[in-house]
Order: structure tokens, then C-alpha cells, then sequence
């Protein structure tokens, strides 16, 4: 696979057949993912000896993020299909890129700084805490709340990231996306927009306006923003 370019590249999602019958066939048994910058030095970044057959989802290989402009996925041992016929089949193959929302400026309608909470904490790259609690981003003193990041270019996915995704998902919609107008898209997306923004959901996890609320408003709190 070409990208056409060098880009920064952290994972490869390889998704077995999904069709009626066939879900999950088609990945090898013995396999290796490589990369190149310029087709000619290879890099492994990742090696899987006798995989077993998955289910239609997606199979993500994460590596640590490299320049790569070359993908490529070579079967040493091939599955077979019903009729017995070795075969090597993808539905998709995706690359995904680092974290471009790491270090970004932040803004936010509200923000209790202290007692580790942090406007910048939301891209500093941190989504556990060391504290096992708080050390995230807090609203405060507010009913409604939101949280946006320029990503300084248009990009192609936003991913929120949290220890408590079921908190999370209590949130009216999801990411938001452009400037005069932004746009509801679910957890995960694909679009080709510059900034990000995360409304949360009433402070019902907020007790009198304390950002330190115990342990579920740490989880809830300690969200990150992640862009490809």
C-alpha cells in the first residue's frame, strides 16, 4: 500500500471478511505487518504466528509512531476457506496516524485548576492518572460545560478517550467539529474538519460544585482528545 506520502503512522487495522457466512475468513494464520519509508528498508512492526480466526471486526496493530509512506502485510501461512483453497483476504486495510491533538491549546467554557486538575491535561498525552482519580480536566461551577482543541489542519478522525466511557456517553451527542458551525458525530468518526470540541453533560456527577467528587467524576473527567 502507497500512502503517497510520509506520514506519521501508529496502527494497522486489518478487517477479515464480514459477507453472510464468511465473517472473519480470510487472514492469514502466520502473518507480518511491515512498513517503509522508501520501499526499500522494511521495518516488522508487528508478527502474529497462529492467529486464530476472529470475528468481522477490525484486527488493530499498534506500534509506536514512524514515519512510513509504504504498508505492507505478508501472509507466511495462509488460512483456508470452505472449499479448501488457500486464500489471502481483506475487507479493508487502514492506517492510523499518532495522536495529532497532543500539546495542542485547549479551551474551555470552565476550568477548576488545581488539585492536579488541569485545562492542559486534556492533550498531554496522560489518559491514566497517578493518582487513580482526578489529575484530568474539570469543569466548574456550571450546569453545562465544553471543551475544544484546534488541531491546527483538517484531519480525518476524532477519538474521545476516557476510563469511564459509560460517563462519556451520558454527554448530549459527541465530538464537535469546525468553527462557526459545528456538527454531532458519534464516539468515533471520520471527517475532514480543523477543531474538536467535547460538550459534557450536566454537573449530575459534580456534588455542590466540587471537581473532586470522588472517584467517578475522575474517571469521567480524565477524557482526552485524540485526532488522526
Amino acid at each position: 500500500m502507497d500512502l503517497g506520502a510520509t506520514k506519521p503512522i501508529s496502527r494497522v487495522d486489518l478487517y477479515p471478511r464480514a459477507d453472510a457466512g464468511s465473517a472473519g475468513q480470510g487472514l492469514p494464520v502466520d502473518f507480518s505487518v511491515q512498513v517503509s519509508a522508501d520501499k526499500s528498508t522494511w521495518t516488522t512492526v508487528a508478527t502474529r504466528t497462529g492467529f486464530a480466526t476472529p470475528g468481522a471486526g477490525a484486527q488493530t496493530f499498534p506500534f509506536p509512531t514512524i514515519e512510513v509512506r509504504y504498508v505492507k502485510v505478508e501472509g507466511t501461512k495462509l488460512s483456508r476457506d470452505p472449499h479448501s483453497h488457500y486464500r489471502l483476504q481483506f475487507a479493508e486495510i487502514e492506517v492510523a496516524g499518532g495522536n495529532l491533538a497532543a500539546g495542542r491549546a485547549v479551551s474551555t467554557s470552565s476550568s477548576y485548576e488545581g488539585d492536579g486538575w488541569s485545562r492542559t491535561a486534556l492533550t498531554d498525552g496522560q489518559t491514566r492518572s497517578a493518582l487513580g482519580y482526578s489529575m484530568g480536566w474539570s469543569s466548574h461551577g456550571a450546569c453545562t460545560a465544553h471543551a475544544k482543541v484546534d488541531l491546527a489542519g483538517p484531519t480525518r478522525s476524532v477519538h474521545l478517550q476516557g476510563e469511564d466511557r459509560r460517563l462519556l456517553q451520558r454527554g448530549a451527542g459527541g465530538p464537535h467539529a469546525a468553527v462557526s458551525q459545528w456538527t454531532d458525530v458519534p464516539d468515533l468518526l471520520h471527517l475532514r474538519h480543523r477543531q474538536a470540541r467535547l460538550p459534557a453533560v450536566g454537573d449530575e456527577h459534580r456534588r455542590r460544585g466540587r471537581p473532586d467528587a470522588g472517584r467517578e467524576l475522575g474517571a469521567a473527567s480524565r477524557a482526552g482528545v485524540l485526532a488522526r
